[in-house]
Parts: structure tokens; sequence; C-alpha cells
């Protein structure tokens, strides 16, 4: 059967389980949204009987739909492709708006006679007519939508609709879920390119003691790299002899009863540095505010 010509041959059940069990293959094998975007678009066009797909985001800022990727059959619709990559549509306009401000499917049997499609007339000379879309879902709402088209006139499908729906929904958790890890992951970047260019020394412990971050200033002020000493016990490393028993017991005072007798404070105190010298330094130490058992910063001074 010609792509397009009956239309309906394509969306058989045995074509749709095929469409979801690869789908389902996609969101487990891929580690990046545009791989997913590209492989979902070819996936449901190909084995569909659709001709051309496009994903449309929502972006954070404005809430404006911008079309990120496209896929095509065969030549493909060069003009067609290239305005959908460079205009932005609002909610409620086209066919990207109408499903992302309805949560819905929707389906438009001629692309290029309906009122409310801004790329009508590209359509119409590129001979497109039927499309379909649906909802990229999340729990925060639709984070986008996929849309499909194709040269033939076709009458509403209404298990396709319901079955892109399910698929629109894993599709869109598994973007939200990977936009929030790379947000994480540049947070995490941003913070640590912070405490780098930090012009005092930034030293992290745990609540057994142990250091666990250590940054650049604290390599000048200590002369240990971060690799000789993230690991070790703090009061061994920077603590001078004669105040490390009252260190230790501090510690274990205020994990007992969390009585904080230097947290947020400023003081000044002896630190040794790794040849053996003390010197003077100006001291603060906070709890950092995460759940669990307690980890401290301290921020010193030379």
């Amino acid at each position: 059967m010609t792509i397009g010509r009956a239309g309906t041959g394509f969306a058989d059940a045995g074509n749709i389980q095929r469409v979801e069990y690869a789908v389902a293959r996609i969101l487990a094998e891929r580690d990046r949204p545009v791989e997913v975007y590209e492989a979902v678009l070819q996936v449901v066009g190909s084995s569909l009987g659709w001709e051309l797909g496009a994903v449309w985001e929502v972006a954070p800022g404005d809430g404006l739909l911008h079309c990120i990727r496209t896929w095509h059959a065969g030549g493909g619709f060069p003009e067609f492709e290239a305005l959908s990559e460079h205009i932005t549509l609002a909610p409620g306009e086209g066919l990207p708006g109408m499903v992302v401000e309805s949560g819905d499917p929707a389906w438009i049997v001629d692309a290029p006679a309906n009122p409310n499609f801004p790329r009508a007339a590209i359509a119409r000379r590129c001979g497109l007519h039927a499309a379909f879309g649906f909802p990229l879902l999340s729990p925060r709402g639709v984070v986008g939508m996929m849309e499909f088209f194709t040269r033939e006139l076709r009458q509403p499908d209404e298990h396709l609709l319901e079955t892109m729906r399910g698929l629109g929904s894993q599709v869109g958790q598994y973007v939200a879920r990977r936009h929030a890890e790379d947000g994480v992951r540049a947070s995490e970047s941003q913070l640590r390119a912070m405490l780098e260019a930090a012009l005092d020394a930034v030293v992290t412990m745990d609540h057994t003691g142990l250091i666990t971050g250590w940054n650049h200033a604290a390599e000048t002020t200590f002369g240990y790299r971060a690799d000789e000493v993230v690991g070790r016990e703090m009061a061994d490393t920077i603590v001078p002899p004669a105040l490390r028993a009252g260190h230790r017991r501090g510690l274990a005072r205020f994990l007992e009863t969390e009585h904080a007798v230097i947290l947020d404070g400023r003081v000044e105190l002896s630190a040794l540095h790794k040849n053996g010298t003390e010197f003077p330094v100006e001291l603060t130490v906070t709890r950092i505010a995460l759940p669990g058992l307690p980890m401290f910063t301290g921020y010193l001074r030379d």
C-alpha cells in the first residue's frame, strides 16, 4: 500500500502495537531528549504512514512554542520544514498551539483549509493536507507536542489519537525528567565554578569528621591538593595537635545535642599547613541545609 493512499491501513492494531514497543525501547536506550525526538518521529511516521513530523517544545520563559526537530520521508518538504523551524506559536495558535492549550490530541482533515493554521499557504504549496498532533505530558503539565502530516485527506482515527496520548505522556515524562537532571547538573557546575573562584578556602566535612570538599583556595592555603585530603579526617589534616581533642569533642557534642558553639559565627584560631607550620586563620562554619546526616562547610581566611 502506498503511503497515504488509503490512510487508515497503516494504523491497524498490529502496527500500533509495534510502535508502542518501539517507543518504549527508545525511551529505555536513549540518553538525550533530542535523540528520543528523532527516533520517535521516525518510528511513528514511517510505521503509521505519515510523511512529515515535527516536535515543538514550550519555552520555559515566555510559554511560546518552538519547533526543535523535524523528520520527513523521501525528499521531504524543505519550505514547510524551514518555516516551522523559524516561527514561534502562542498557546492556541495553529495545530501545536491548540494541542498544548487543550492538553488533548487533535486531528485536522485538511490543514490548508483550517482557519487556525498559520502555515496554511506553504502547506498548500507543498501539497500537505491531513495532520494530527498529540501533547507531551509531564507531571508539571504540557512540555510540548508532536505533529504529523501527509499529502492525503484523512478522516480522524480516534484509536490512533488515544494511543498517541499515552505515548505522548511517556515521552513527556522522560523529557521533563531529563531536563530536570540537566538543570541540577548545570546548578552543580555553577556552584563548583563559584567555589573554585572563591578567594577564601572552602572546606566541607561530613558528620564523621571526614573532608568531602576542598576548593582551589584551600589547596593554596594549606598546601594539599584536593585528591590528597578528600576522605581524610579534618582533625588530623589541618587542625593543630593542641586543638584536635577540642575539635572532636565539639563535633561529638553537636551530633548528640545539636548544640552549636561556633556555628555561624566568625572565630580566630590556628590552622596547620602541609609543611607542619601553624598559622592564624579566620574561620566561619555553617551547617549545610540538606536533609539527612549533618554536613558542615568551613570558610577560612589566612
